[in-house]
Formats: C-alpha cells, sequence, structure tokens
C-alpha cells in the first residue's frame, strides 16, 4: 500500500468517525430536549398558545424517538437471530464463534439500555397513540 492511499484512507476514516460523532450528539440533543421541553410544557403558569408550540415541537420528536425505538427494536432481533445461528455452528469454530457470541451480546446489552432510554420518556407512547388516533380520524 502506498503512502497516498494509506493517508487517503486515513482521512475518510477521520471523516467517518466524526459523522458518527455528530449523530450521537444530535441524537443525544434530541433526548434532552424532549425532556426540556416536557419540563416546560409541564409549567402550570404557561399560556396554552405557548403550550400549544411545546406540544408541537413534542410531537416532532416523539415521532423521531418512536422512529429510533423501532430501528433499535429491529436491530437488536436481527443481532437474535445472528446469536442462535452463532449457536447453531459446528464446533470446529470454538474460539471464533465464542468472541462472535460475547460481541453480539455486548451489542445486544447496548440496544437495551438504549431501548429501555427510549421507552422511559414520559408521555412518549401516549403522544405517538394520539398522533395516530388523528390520522385515522
Amino acid at each position: 500500500m502506498n503512502i497516498d492511499t494509506a493517508s487517503d484512507v486515513h482521512n475518510k476514516d477521520r471523516h467517518i468517525q466524526y459523522a458518527l460523532k455528530q449523530m450521537v450528539n444530535k441524537e443525544n440533543n434530541i433526548y434532552d430536549e424532549y425532556l426540556r421541553i416536557q419540563e416546560l410544557r409541564n409549567d402550570d403558569s404557561m399560556p396554552d398558545s405557548v403550550k400549544t408550540e411545546f406540544d408541537k415541537l413534542l410531537d416532532e420528536r416523539a415521532l423521531y424517538l418512536s422512529y429510533k425505538l423501532q430501528t433499535k427494536e429491529q436491530q437488536q432481533t436481527a443481532l437474535y437471530k445472528i446469536l442462535d445461528y452463532l449457536n447453531l455452528l459446528d464446533n470446529k469454530y470454538d474460539k471464533e464463534r465464542s468472541n462472535d457470541i460475547e460481541n453480539l451480546m455486548v451489542k445486544i446489552e447496548y440496544l437495551e439500555d438504549k431501548i429501555d432510554k427510549i421507552k422511559s420518556f414520559p408521555n412518549l407512547e401516549k403522544r405517538n397513540k394520539k398522533k395516530k388516533q388523528k390520522k385515522q380520524n
């Protein structure tokens, strides 16, 4: 491998790493925003017009959070299927299989934590039900 190619790969890796960090930061910001807006929305001293605006903002974030929840649950299901497959493999791949199983378990636990975090958001499920009912009517 020549130096130009290695340098190019390194630069692309840095761009990918930066983009992934930005995505994680954006996701965390949305989590925080949802909780802050929910807290402000519940303030009794707020006028109804402001509460309505907060409701719109909460609905937007709730939609995003429900999408994230759905995708994380799908990822978790896929990882469980891979785990089942690995458990069916022959013993000749035992060491590799053990490492793969260990890595999958770490990823599954990570997803479970994320899923639990999203499910713990106040009124998220209720907001999504209201949205679905409005669409059906």
